[in-house]
């Protein structure tokens, strides 16, 4: 399923390769990753590498921030609001 427009020539984000995305080093984009809450990632090229033998893909090199939890309790929401 396509997550674009329908006047875009992207293809879905189920079928991209982050290199076919990234063309040179330093580009960057907003990555959305859940509709619902609208959770936005900055994501940027900092380099290509040869894959490593051995090592698990995809994988993340880099973090900034603290990740939110991406499936709360709804019980423990409540208890939030309460108290």
């Amino acid at each position: 399923m396509a997550e674009t427009r329908d006047d875009s020539e992207a293809d879905s984000v189920e079928r991209t390769r982050i290199g076919d995305v990234f063309h040179k080093t330093g580009r960057k984009m907003t990555f959305l990753f859940d509709y619902g809450d609208n959770w936005e990632f900055r994501v940027e090229l900092i380099g290509r590498n040869a894959k490593e033998q051995g090592a698990k893909y995809p994988r993340v090199l880099k973090k900034v921030g603290k990740a939110p939890e991406q499936y709360p309790n709804p019980e423990e929401d409540e208890d939030d609001e309460e108290g």
